[in-house]
């Protein structure tokens, strides 16, 4: 599990960050360029979130992907809509639409920061329109690092919305193994 979830975060990142030293090369475009041809990419992207003592932090994401491979990359501030089809499998095929066009197959995953006196925070929202309860994996990467950090979660109902807090700021994550779940059981009881 661990390995699988090296892995599916590599595929963002990789894709993020493979062509950083042919664009000031002069170097023809590599893989990023060639993906983005494929699939839909953001960016690059300046993402400035709030910090605890007062002061802004800024940081630069390179052009990347919003979907690869299954993997879900939702940036701090920034809504992003996929269609969701079922594969025949548990897991979900995914695609990014940039207009909804199905709302009974459109997953829609933000991130935003809301600044207050009593103190930031960062909430991630999730909603479900599938008839069917969806199971997801969640890493966290905070401003300056390169790391991301695995959140647990908890499947999101049929119809329904999850949501995540933290006090600390985000700068972007990777939803990744977005799987169905049978029936219209209990999902609490699949919390990870």
């Amino acid at each position: 599990m661990r390995a699988l979830f090296h892995s599916l975060v590599a595929v963002l990142v990789v894709a993020g960050s493979a062509d950083a030293g042919a664009a000031e090369s002069g170097d023809p475009p590599s893989g990023r360029e060639s993906l983005c041809d494929r699939v839909a990419c953001r960016g690059p992207v300046t993402v400035r979130l709030a910090a605890g003592d007062g002061t802004v932090l800024e940081g630069e994401l390179p052009r990347r992907p919003y979907v690869l491979d299954g993997v879900v990359n939702v940036l701090a501030g920034e809504s992003v809509s996929v269609e969701a089809s079922d594969t025949g499998d548990r897991f979900l095929d995914l695609h990014y639409v940039e207009a909804v066009a199905d709302l009974d197959r459109t997953l829609t995953l933000s991130l935003e920061q809301v600044v207050s006196v009593a103190g930031n925070e960062m909430i991630f929202s999730f909603e479900n329109p599938l008839s069917r309860p969806v199971k997801f994996r969640l890493a966290a990467n905070q401003p300056g690092t390169s790391e991301f950090v695995y959140q647990s979660t908890c499947p999101v109902a049929p119809g329904g919305w999850a949501f995540e807090r933290w006090p600390q700021p985000i700068a972007q994550l990777v939803v990744f193994d977005l799987q169905i779940l049978d029936g219209q059981g209990s999902v609490s009881a699949s919390c990870d």
